[in-house]
């Protein structure tokens, strides 16, 4: 964090000190933080894997659509990493939000085959 304050034009300093008070209170609240910033993202996959079955349902099977869920995805991923980086202490809900992650990647991928055999087969003028 410091290099990326200097970086900016900045100084950063590094302190080290020692916890006055219930130490186990601090963690809980820190844990508490993480799960929740998780929960939302458990909500945004469930979300995601929604609106790739309204995909699939309206056959809108297009380049255009594909790549608006490949956004959502990379957003999603990165919003996850962020959690990660600053969960110190690994709560439980890291695990399970990095599954549905995956999950939704692999339903991106069920997609855009679909979108590229649709395209094959009638996205293609003849001549």
């Amino acid at each position: 964090m410091r290099k990326e304050i200097e970086e900016m034009g900045g100084e950063g300093y590094l302190f080290k000190s020692t916890l006055v008070g219930a130490e186990e209170r601090l963690v809980e609240q820190i844990n508490e933080a993480r799960n929740e910033e998780y929960t939302e993202i458990i909500d945004k996959c469930d979300d995601f894997f929604k609106e790739i079955e309204c995909e699939i349902n309206d056959k809108h099977f297009t380049y255009a659509e594909l790549e608006e869920n490949e956004e959502d995805l990379e957003k999603l991923k990165k919003w996850y990493e962020k959690v990660l980086a600053r969960d110190y202490f690994k709560v439980s809900l890291s695990q399970k939000a990095g599954e549905l992650i995956q999950q939704c990647q692999e339903k991106l991928e069920e997609f855009s085959d679909r979108v590229f055999q649709y395209e094959d087969q009638h996205g293609r003028k003849k001549n």
